[in-house]
C-alpha cells in the first residue's frame, strides 16, 4: 500500500488502544512541528496518522486493508454470537419469582397453566447431538458387525463344495467389502450440508443393491449380513451428516441462548407497556426455554415481541401501532403468516393484548386472539407450554438471522406511555 506505516510512524503497536495513540502523538508532534524545526512532509504524516488511528471506521478500513485480518484492537465477540451477531443484541431479562400455585381449602380453585411446570428445570435441545450421536454411533456397530460376520463366513466357505460360480462370488466377498468401507468413509467426511443429489442416489442405490443381494441369496444368513452392510453405505453418511448439522446448530446457538433470554437489533431495548411488559414478565418467569425477540423484521413491517417455546412461536402485539413500521391488529396476520413460511414445521400465532378490549370488537382475527392482560397470559402460557423445557435450535437461530439481516433501525429516545417493565439486567 501506498501509505507508510501509520503504527511504526507513531511508535505504538497495531493493538493499542486510542488513549495510547493520543500520547504518542502527543509526544511525537513536539519535535516535528514546524515551528520546532521539523519537517512539514513529516508534520502533514504525522497528523495524517493520528486523524486515521483515532477514527474508529478509518481505522479498520487501514487495518483491513493493511493486513486483510480482523484487527486486534477491535473487541472480541461474546461467546455464543454466530458470525452476524454484531447487529443482534443480547438481554438477560430478569427472571422474577414465580407465583406460588394456589392452595386449595376446601373450595374449587381452578388449576393455573404453570402449575405442573418446574422453573428450575434444565432445558434440552432439539434436534440433539447427543441422540444422532447415539443412532449413529449404534448404526456404526451394527455395520461393521454385519461386514465382519460377512468376511468370516466367506473366508471359511472359499474351501467348502461349491461351483466355479460360487467360489467366485465367495472369492470377491472380501475386496467389496473393503470398497464398501471406503465408499461409506469418503461419503461421510465429503458430504455437505443439506440435500443433494449425492445424499438422494446413494441411499437409494444402496437399498436397490441390498434386495438385490437379499433376493439373490434366497434370504440366507450370509446374504442378510451382506445385504445389511450394503444398505448401511447408503444409511450411514446421511446419520453423520444428521449429527454434523446438529453440533454445528448446537455449537453456533446453544452458547448465546443460555447466556441471554431475550435478543433484538443493535440499539433495541425490551420496551413495552405495562400490560404487555407483564404479560412477557410472566411467560419468561414460567417457562424455561422461553426466548423473547424483540423487533423481528418482517418484510416493511416488524414484530414487537415473538415468544418462542419449543416448536411454538407467539407473536405478540400492541393493539394500535407506535411507528409506521410496527404491527398493528390490523396487519398482524399477515405477519403470522409470513413468520410460518419462514420458520417452516413450527405453530405459529398472533396474540394482540389490550388494556381494555371493547365488547364489540371481533375476539378472532384469522390466526390473531385479541385478549386483555389477565386473560393473554394464561392462554399464550397455556399455548406455549405444550414444551416447556425443549429449545428448538433452528427456529431460534432463523429468528436470530433474521435479526442480524434486517435494517438498523435507531430506537426513539422515549415513547409517550411506554415504560421498561420486562426487567432487564
Amino acid at each position: 500500500m501506498s501509505e507508510p506505516d501509520y503504527y511504526q510512524l507513531l511508535g505504538v503497536p497495531p493493538e493499542a488502544p486510542v488513549s495510547e495513540i493520543r500520547r504518542a502523538w502527543r509526544r511525537r508532534v513536539r519535535d516535528v512541528h514546524p515551528d520546532a524545526g521539523g519537517a512539514p512532509a513529516e508534520f502533514h504524516a504525522l497528523q495524517e496518522a493520528y486523524s486515521t488511528l483515532t477514527d474508529p471506521q478509518r481505522r479498520l478500513e487501514y487495518d483491513t486493508e493493511r493486513t486483510g485480518r480482523r484487527p486486534a484492537w477491535l473487541p472480541q465477540p461474546r461467546s455464543g454470537r454466530h458470525a452476524k451477531g454484531r447487529r443482534v443484541r443480547g438481554w438477560r431479562v430478569d427472571r422474577r419469582a414465580p407465583a406460588p400455585v394456589p392452595e386449595s381449602k376446601g373450595d374449587v380453585l381452578p388449576r393455573p397453566w404453570y402449575a405442573d411446570i418446574k422453573a428450575t428445570r434444565r432445558v434440552r435441545t432439539s434436534p440433539s447431538a447427543l441422540r444422532h450421536a447415539v443412532v449413529a454411533g449404534a448404526a456404526v456397530l451394527v455395520w461393521l458387525l454385519a461386514g465382519l460376520l460377512a468376511g468370516i463366513r466367506a473366508v471359511s466357505a472359499l474351501d467348502g463344495p461349491g461351483g466355479f460360480m460360487d467360489a467366485v462370488i465367495r472369492t470377491a466377498v472380501v475386496p467389496y467389502l473393503f470398497v464398501g468401507l471406503i465408499t461409506a468413509a469418503v461419503w461421510s467426511i465429503r458430504i455437505t450440508p443439506g440435500v443433494t443429489w449425492s445424499s438422494r442416489v446413494g441411499p437409494v442405490g444402496c437399498g436397490v443393491a441390498a434386495v438385490g443381494v437379499a433376493w439373490a441369496s434366497r434370504l440366507s444368513p450370509g446374504g442378510l449380513t451382506l445385504a445389511v452392510f450394503t444398505a448401511g453405505v447408503g444409511i450411514l453418511p446421511l446419520l453423520m451428516r444428521r449429527l454434523r448439522a446438529a453440533l454445528r446448530l448446537r455449537a453456533a446457538t446453544l452458547a448465546a441462548i443460555r447466556e441471554f433470554n431475550a435478543f433484538g437489533p443493535a440499539g433495541a431495548k425490551p420496551r413495552a407497556d405495562r400490560h404487555t411488559g407483564a404479560v412477557l414478565r410472566e411467560l419468561l418467569a414460567q417457562l424455561p426455554a422461553a426466548r423473547l425477540f424483540v423487533r423481528v423484521p418482517v418484510g416493511a413491517l416488524r414484530v414487537e415481541y415473538t415468544i418462542t417455546c419449543g416448536n411454538r412461536v407467539a407473536l405478540i402485539s400492541h393493539p394500535q401501532p407506535r411507528t409506521p413500521r410496527d404491527t398493528g391488529w390490523e396487519n398482524l396476520p399477515a405477519v403470522v403468516g409470513d413468520i410460518a413460511e419462514l420458520l417452516g414445521d413450527v405453530a405459529v400465532r398472533g396474540f394482540v393484548v389490550w388494556s381494555h378490549l371493547p365488547p364489540d370488537h371481533p375476539r378472532t382475527h384469522g390466526d390473531v386472539r385479541h385478549l386483555t392482560a389477565p386473560d393473554a397470559t394464561a392462554e399464550i402460557g397455556r399455548w406455549l407450554a405444550a414444551e416447556p423445557y425443549t429449545l428448538h435450535l433452528p427456529t431460534i437461530r432463523r429468528l436470530r438471522d433474521r435479526l442480524a439481516a434486517g435494517p438498523i433501525v435507531d430506537v426513539p429516545a422515549d415513547h409517550s406511555g411506554v415504560r421498561d417493565t420486562v426487567g432487564v439486567r
